[in-house]
């Protein structure tokens, strides 16, 4: 079980209905930007880049107890419609971000659009959140994600002039 006292965050943006950070992993070394948004439901919408170079999107609800397992959802930004291959885990459903078209499409649309909304298999609206700031957040997340992809936080160059 993760001690919250291993990660330190620090809140890199705010605007709108988004915000950015950076997180560390003070135990395990590693280190991720997750641009996130939450619903007046306490339900979350996050698009995370890793260190090691992935991303993944991460939609959560604090009431859902889904068991481990592989799940199709659908997610649908604005008009335009996304059916996913995922895993649900905990209080969430995730996928890792494949194909650079098809992620650097989606991005755009976030990027640009005004809602997302998250739907079972079955066409059952999960959740929905605004995407008001959203473009500033991804700019910001990727600002961050160029700062930390490869590298270790605390390294310092060998020549500080």
């Amino acid at each position: 079980m993760a001690d919250a006292s291993q990660y330190d965050t620090t809140v890199l943006f705010q605007r709108g209905d988004w915000s950015v950070e950076h997180t560390y992993n003070t135990l395990e070394g590693n280190s991720w930007c997750a641009a996130d948004t939450v619903n007046t439901a306490g339900q979350w919408f996050s698009v995370v880049a890793y260190d090691h170079g992935g991303a993944a999107i991460i939609v959560g609800d604090p009431r859902w107890r889904p068991s481990a397992r592989a799940v199709r959802f659908r997610v649908d930004v604005d008009y335009s419609r996304w059916n996913i291959n995922g895993a649900a885990k905990d209080e969430a459903v995730s996928v890792f971000l494949r194909g650079e078209a098809d992620v650097s499409e989606f991005i755009g649309q976030l990027m640009e659009g005004v809602a997302v909304a998250v739907y079972s298999e079955e066409d059952r609206r999960l959740a929905t959140f605004s995407l008001n700031g959203s473009r500033l957040a991804v700019q910001a997340l990727f600002a961050c994600w160029t700062r930390i992809e490869g590298s270790d936080p605390f390294t310092r160059a060998s020549d500080p002039f």
